[in-house]
């Protein structure tokens, strides 16, 4: 299978257009144009593999990472706990 990368590796090749990274865990949304392909390929959410997912019913996947430490969809739909005040300390 190494040896095919390369083959891969060239046919893969091409731009993706997608939105920029949110908090809205339920969207995603983009464009896929592959240089060897004339057809230019929708991204939905359906095609977005969250973070922590195991994926377990395929042999081998190709994939694209598209957002990274805090920009993951996980990470931006994170809260800090509110800091909780006296009446006293918020006076001051």
């Amino acid at each position: 299978m190494k040896y095919k990368f390369t083959e891969y590796k060239r046919l893969l090749t091409g731009k993706v257009e997608y939105i920029p990274p949110n908090d809205h865990i339920n969207e995603f949304g983009g464009f896929l144009k592959l240089s060897k392909d004339p057809k230019i390929g929708a991204l939905s959410i359906n095609n977005l593999i969250p973070r922590g997912s195991v994926i377990r019913t395929a042999g081998w996947i190709y994939g694209l990472v598209v957002y990274t430490g805090m920009d993951t969809k996980i990470m931006l739909n994170t809260r800090h706990p509110p800091v909780k005040l006296t009446f006293i300390e918020r006076f001051f």
